[in-house]
């Protein structure tokens, strides 16, 4: 119960009087529905959705998404305990009280939890899903409910983690990207190496835990130098950050050794990755010159593959660089990508199909705070 109050008093501050009443409603329509019911973890369904609701709204989607969010397992466990005269009765009340839209997102979840359940190529898939989902909405709070159970995984049978993981990294990682929900993708991926390959999970784990305790610091101060170096010479550049994820790290690992290279975490020098979108290929040019006038930054390597594509079409400007941060007295290697828009989404997401705001509304959407 404590923890249920702390989630509850979360999700309902800062949002106005005239919201928090729905969101309190839904709160007991949860309570009331779900409570009574257990995951394997130990947890009621009514903890597991308020976890998700204060998910749902840390991504930044609506009031509605957040109600959507309290009601999907009232609807959920319904059908699998109540008569189906009775669970009709609870869709109408809630489509009464909460209106079409959460009414209509209720049922988008319904299909996509379908449609996940297809044994399809996981382009095949991710393509199906945001062509059929008429609101982007629904997507974002079906992976937010995933999200919430991998956190939970050591709790079912070792012969269902194998086969969740596996679709953790197959469909709901490419799924994140695609949405630019970096965090989400990084989360997925590190739950589905931690199963699979625990010895190498620890190893990376215990690598950043005693280089990289700083690493929010490091990646807010980058954020600002490149910031300061290029807001004013070009059009609205777009300037984020991440740091690379384990699994991210581990697959730079497996590469290194393909290629006879040493795989030692301690020989990865660009943890820090950060991308600059600009609107054409001359401001591409532009901000690579602004950036290495900094006298705080060094270039150690370049690939122009705005130049020289790679053979599927890939094109931006790479470098490696190593910065120097006065405020942290460090000097950090990065690897720093430059690409003009529509170079992003094409190297992002290839040939799939495009349902959400435009480019740059969407990236907008994820850049960290301090770009």
């Amino acid at each position: 119960m404590i923890e249920d109050n702390r989630l509850k008093k979360e999700i309902i501050t800062d949002i106005s009087p005239r919201y928090s009443e729905l969101i309190e409603d839904a709160i007991s329509w949860s309570q009331k529905y779900t409570e009574k019911y257990n995951r394997l973890s130990g947890e009621t369904f009514h903890t597991h959705n308020l976890k998700v609701a204060l998910l749902v709204k840390k991504t930044g989607l609506d009031i509605n998404s957040i109600i959507v969010a309290l009601l999907r397992n009232v609807i959920k466990k319904g059908r699998e305990n109540l008569p189906e005269k009775e669970v009709k009765e609870i869709q109408e009340k809630i489509k009464g009280e909460f209106g079409e839209d959460v009414y209509n997102m209720l049922l988008l979840i319904d299909k996509i939890t379908g449609i996940t359940k297809f044994d399809a190529e996981r382009e095949a898939l991710t393509k199906y899903i945001l062509k059929d989902c008429a609101d982007v909405r629904a997507i974002i709070i079906r992976l937010c409910f995933k999200l919430e159970d991998s956190r939970s995984i050591e709790a079912l049978p070792i012969s269902r983690q194998r086969n969740y993981v596996e679709k953790l990294r197959r469909l709901y990682a490419p799924l994140s990207e695609y949405l630019n929900l970096a965090d989400f993708k990084n989360e997925f991926e590190a739950v589905a190496f931690k199963i699979s390959n625990p010895e190498k999970y620890i190893e990376v784990d215990e690598f950043m835990k005693k280089n990289y305790r700083l690493h929010d610091e490091i990646l807010n101060n980058i954020l600002e130098i490149l910031h300061e170096d290029v807001s004013d010479k070009v059009s609205e550049p777009i300037v984020f950050g991440r740091i690379k994820g384990y699994f991210s790290l581990y697959k730079k690992l497996k590469k290194y050794s393909e290629e006879g290279k040493s795989p030692r975490l301690d020989d990865i020098k660009d943890l820090f990755a950060f991308t600059i979108l600009v609107e054409n290929i001359d401001d591409c040019y532009v901000v690579a010159s602004e950036i290495l006038m900094d006298k705080k930054i060094v270039q150690v390597e370049i690939e122009d593959y705005i130049l020289n594509p790679k053979s599927n079409g890939y094109k931006a400007l790479h470098y490696v660089l190593e910065v120097e941060l006065p405020d942290l007295d460090d000097i950090v290697i990065i690897e720093l990508q430059i690409q003009t828009l529509e170079m992003y989404y094409r190297n992002t997401y290839g040939c799939l199909l495009y349902t959400s705001p435009s480019p740059r509304d969407r990236t907008r959407s994820r850049m960290p705070s301090s770009a």
